[in-house]
């Protein structure tokens, strides 16, 4: 098992490759999925609320309807004062996302149609919460201009505004129409390709090149040690790598949510994993067979596993992709293992075919990237 040994001894010196998506795993992990998913998500739509000061130098009967309504759907926090530095401060440590200031003049420009040479908003660029913020003050004092130009004057539009606020209107779903809650254990599973093709790429690809060498190859033709036996060896050690990954990985999912899966369920995410190494593992083959140099190994490796990523449902939810994009991801293996994870989130208690056969796509993929790898390789040897 001298092959073997050495297998290790070499991919020991690129576990730092492993240890380094490990961490950016873990990093997603608990620093998004984690605090992000609601294991027990509610369908009910709730809006969102940002925090905001608001300094009121008009004192008119819209200004203070204009303060009433942001208090009541946002969270008001108060500043030292609206000076450009307070403001900034402020922003900067994150006490408040948006400040408004209403100036003298404001509701008798607003009549005018000149409402906004009166207000200001200043606020954290890029920010979403920030953004929504400023739409709704906007979309309020529309519908107050509505109101106005309706004939109503300024206090009987207020009062209309709060009574249209009050109406509760129902919203269902046509029949038949799935609304994806999805568990924490399927964002888990969903991060998975992304991963092992990285992963195995920088850090076996790289120990299988080394038993690629024609240096290498030759010394064993002058050694007792058969071709057979190497190859043999050496496929071992790669099992043994997913083998020990997939465990791995599998022990962090029981750990932090097998509570929350069916004992069925646990198997099929555990088992579409080990579908999904496989064909990771003959990705990092067929790569090892194109290329020789480190750089370009680890540029295929991200491109590979980030291009799957984006394009099968890893990282941008499936239901957002275009028809075109997901009739690209059918050509890839990522995809059928995200539609079997979806598949395995919904589990009922009873195993679907559709499940098996995705898995059995998986391995399809698998093999035929592997019989491609042995293609590529018979003609560079005959080359």
């Amino acid at each position: 098992m001298q092959v073997f040994k050495l297998y290790f001894k070499i991919l020991n010196k690129n576990k730092g490759q492993i240890f380094m998506y490990v961490g950016i795993f873990m990093g997603i992990l608990f620093g998004f999925i984690l605090p992000n998913a609601d294991k027990n998500s509610p369908k009910d739509f709730s809006e969102s609320t940002t925090k905001y000061a608001i300094f009121d130098y008009d004192n008119s009967e819209l200004s203070k309807g204009i303060a009433e309504y942001l208090e009541e759907n946002h969270k008001k926090k108060s500043i030292k004062n609206d000076d450009k530095e307070t403001i900034q401060d402020a922003m900067y440590n994150m006490d408040v996302s948006c400040v408004v200031r209403i100036l003298d003049g404001f509701e008798e420009g607003f009549l005018k149609g000149e409402g906004d040479k009166y207000i200001e908003v200043y606020r954290i660029p890029g920010l979403s919460m920030a953004i929504l913020f400023e739409e709704d003050m906007r979309s309020y004092l529309n519908v107050v201009d509505t109101y106005i130009k309706s004939g109503h004057n300024v206090k009987d539009s207020l009062i209309g505004v709060v009574e249209a606020q009050e109406i509760e209107v129902e919203v269902s779903l046509p029949e038949g129409t799935k609304v994806n809650n999805y568990s924490v254990a399927h964002w888990f599973f969903s991060y998975i390709p992304w991963i092992f093709i990285g992963m195995c790429v920088c850090a076996i690809a790289p120990v299988l090149v080394v038993f690629n060498k024609k240096v290498v190859k030759e010394r064993i033709e002058c050694s007792p040690y058969k071709f057979t036996k190497m190859n043999l060896e050496v496929i071992l050690g790669v099992v043994v790598t997913g083998m020990v990954i997939c465990i791995a990985f599998a022990v962090a999912s029981l750990v932090g949510f097998g509570s929350d899966m069916k004992v069925t369920q646990g198997a099929l995410y555990i088992g579409n994993m080990f579908c999904m190494m496989t064909v990771a593992l003959a990705i990092t083959f067929i790569i090892s067979k194109l290329t020789s140099k480190g750089t370009v190994i680890s540029l295929l490796a991200n491109v590979v596993s980030l291009g799957m990523a984006f394009l099968t449902g890893v990282f941008v939810p499936m239901e957002m992709l275009s028809d075109t994009v997901i009739k690209i991801a059918h050509f890839l293996p990522s995809y059928w293992y995200e539609l079997a994870v979806i598949e395995i989130d919904n589990y009922s208690g009873e195993v679907s075919a559709k499940i098996m056969g995705y898995m059995g796509v998986q391995l399809l993929f698998a093999v035929a990237i592997v019989i491609l790898a042995m293609v590529i390789s018979k003609k560079k040897r005959v080359a």
